[in-house]
């Protein structure tokens, strides 16, 4: 933030409280809910990567068959996987983004 010759510097609490709107905080936690719920079964997801292991093992290694894979298979559980480590790292990055102007505070004097 620049400031012009003669005019006061505002300083970073009087800049929040113009322009933070602390509701957005609490949509905040609507998305940690989101990733809770995701984190809460995270066996779920390691199931789905040890499968993905051997699927992969098996098509792309051409080790023994543990679990019914084909190309497509494989392919359709890795996307599901990515897809869902894609939404948690957006909902993550989102809370990440929406504290971020707070913590400019820590460099507040007291």
């Amino acid at each position: 933030m620049s400031k012009l010759p003669g005019q006061p510097t505002q300083s970073t609490l009087e800049h929040l409280r113009a322009t933070f709107d602390t509701t957005d905080l609490l949509r905040l936690v609507d998305l940690l809910d989101e990733v809770c719920v995701v984190l809460a079964y995270p066996d779920a997801l390691r199931a789905d990567m040890l499968r993905l292991h051997a699927m992969a093992h098996a098509v792309i290694s051409g080790g023994p068959l543990s679990v019914a894979s084909s190309p497509a298979a494989l392919g359709e559980l890795a996307t599901e996987i990515s897809m869902e480590a894609d939404r948690v790292a957006a909902l993550l990055a989102a809370i990440r983004r929406g504290v971020q102007p707070l913590e400019a505070l820590t460099h507040e004097a007291d």
